[in-house]
């Protein structure tokens, strides 16, 4: 059985649509806006990869250093997360429609306890330094927080209080929330898919034949930096050529308002393309590799404004028929955060055992 020589291709322009943006790390000492002297705000929980999870405690150190003497009233450190939405509708030659969602998901505030306030409710604090520690609980149901060209979802930890009866801004710091999805929980997503199909192919209004296709994919979800192994076959039961046979892998994020407005933007991640198949044969796929990139968003949880999908789909296009495009499989993969391989099987296909020894790699000759 031969195989068809395959071509694999990455696109070459992928939008910056659905990218985040690289950020540049942060100290988590951030300048304060007060101007008697400096505030800083430590973040003491945070994790390794300067993220907090859902449900976590967020434990923060407030420092004060002042200069001069500061009475503060209604004394509180909040935290924000907004998620927007923005895009365009044209409707008719002319006419424009700006759409999307601005709303807060979030708000957590606690009281800076300090000594006992006066009569009035403000705090007067002298000149000198001041250590102050502060507790928030994220709740479990928050959403990840996500960037792109069309929207956000936002974490802001801020320190405010009033000033001469004037309520001031003393500190913001923007924050990462991640709300892992972990598909090692199920154990469900280890399993392989199957699937076939088949389809009619008409030219003219007459009737030419059937495609059947069959299509097994390797486990059901994935995380980022994985890659998708594809094995099948796509048999040409008609009397016409198939042009090209394609499967690609392409990420689908909709930002909804209603049910009425809503925005799809898809980008291609990377695809495999086979050449012309005859009348008769058979186009064979057996082991092909679509590699899901490290620096895409995996799926939002607790999110109905902004929803993310990954789709893999097969599709071939015959010649002289209508519709000539054929779409054989469309697969809607979940990708994670945490991975469904146990962490054995990660350390082998980087080349270690348990002991931490590397082993020997095995080159597979041609006779």
């Amino acid at each position: 059985m031969e195989t068809k020589k395959q071509t694999k291709d990455q696109p070459k322009k992928v939008e910056k649509e659905e990218k985040p943006e690289e950020e540049e790390q942060k100290p988590n000492l951030t300048k304060s806006l007060i101007k008697e002297g400096s505030l800083s705000l430590e973040l003491l929980t945070l994790r390794e990869d300067t993220t907090f999870h859902a449900g976590d405690l967020v434990k923060c150190l407030i420092q004060l250093q002042l200069t001069k003497p500061l009475s503060v009233k209604d004394f509180k450190i909040h935290l924000k997360g907004y998620l927007k939405t923005n895009w365009t509708d044209t409707v008719g030659p002319k006419r424009k429609n700006e759409c999307g969602v601005h709303k807060e998901v979030v708000h957590l505030k606690e009281e800076i306890k300090t000594k006992k306030p006066s009569q009035d409710g403000s705090v007067t604090f002298g000149i000198g330094f001041y250590s102050l520690p502060v507790k928030l609980d994220l709740p479990d149901d928050i959403v990840s927080s996500f960037e792109s060209n069309r929207g956000f979802v936002r974490y802001y930890i801020s320190i405010r209080g009033i000033v001469e009866d004037k309520p001031l801004l003393l500190h913001l710091q923007k924050i990462k929330v991640v709300v892992p999805y972990d598909l090692s929980k199920d154990p469900q997503n280890m399993v392989p898919l199957k699937f076939i199909e088949h389809q009619d192919v008409v030219a003219c209004c007459c009737y030419r034949g059937k495609l059947k296709g069959r299509l097994q994919i390797d486990r059901r979800a994935y995380i980022p930096g994985e890659c998708i192994t594809v094995t099948g076959m796509i048999t040409n039961h008609t009397k016409k050529d198939m042009k090209f046979t394609k499967c690609s892998l392409t990420l689908k994020v909709t930002y909804i308002k209603d049910n009425w407005n809503q925005k799809c933007k898809k980008t291609l991640l990377a695809f495999v393309k086979h050449g012309r198949t005859k009348a008769g044969e058979n186009d064979y796929w057996e082991d092909v590799e679509l590699k899901v990139p490290s620096h895409m968003p995996p799926v939002l949880l607790n999110c109905k404004n902004i929803q993310i999908k990954y789709l893999l789909k097969v599709e071939t296009e015959m010649a002289w028929s209508f519709p000539s495009k054929h779409t054989l499989f469309n697969v809607v993969l979940p990708v994670g955060h945490i991975s469904a391989k146990p962490p054995e099987e990660d350390e082998e296909e980087n080349g270690q055992n348990q002991d931490g020894e590397k082993e020997d790699e095995l080159i597979e000759l041609e006779v």
